[in-house]
C-alpha cells in the first residue's frame, strides 16, 4: 500500500504529523489563518493549479455529483419499497 503512495508522489502521515496542522491552527492569530485552506506543510498554504480553481470545472463537478447522488438516492428508495 505504501508503495503506491511512493509512486504517486504522495505521502503518508502518522497521526502525530496529520495533528500537526490542526494544532497550529489552534494556536494561530486569526489574522494568519485563511478559512477553508488546505495548508501543507504546517502553516503554508499551497499554490494551487487553475484547474483546481476554474469555476466551469467546479460547475460540472457539482452537477456529475448532484445526478450520481440522486441515482444512489433513487436506487436506495426502490429497495426500501
Amino acid at each position: 500500500m505504501y508503495m503506491s503512495y511512493w509512486i504517486k508522489g504522495t505521502r503518508v502521515l502518522s497521526p502525530e504529523q496529520g495533528a500537526l496542522n490542526q494544532l497550529w491552527l489552534a494556536g494561530a492569530e486569526r489574522s494568519k489563518i485563511t478559512n477553508g485552506a488546505y495548508y501543507d506543510p504546517v502553516g503554508v498554504i499551497p499554490r494551487i493549479d487553475k484547474i483546481a480553481k476554474s469555476p466551469e470545472l467546479g460547475a460540472k463537478l457539482w452537477t456529475w455529483t448532484d445526478q450520481l447522488l440522486d441515482e444512489a438516492m433513487n436506487v436506495g428508495a426502490q429497495g426500501s419499497n
